[in-house]
């Protein structure tokens, strides 16, 4: 279905989930999707950038999550 939108909307980068205990994120990779869930009180703007920053760095050294 993310696809459909792609041509709109551009690629999905992540995706965030805020519930009342936790927060979740998704962070496609290729056919994957890598789930990151933490406490509420963390920055929900600088941690979601440090994770697409590690995935990106990760990528270009060659090594695989």
């Amino acid at each position: 279905m993310r696809q459909e939108f792609e041509d709109r909307l551009g690629k999905v980068k992540y995706s965030m989930t805020v519930r009342e205990g936790n927060i979740g994120m998704n962070f496609p990779i290729k056919t994957d999707f890598l789930y990151v869930a933490t406490e509420p009180n963390v920055n929900l703007i600088e941690l979601p950038l440090k994770i697409i920053q590690t995935i990106n760095n990760q990528r270009s050294s060659k090594v695989i999550l």
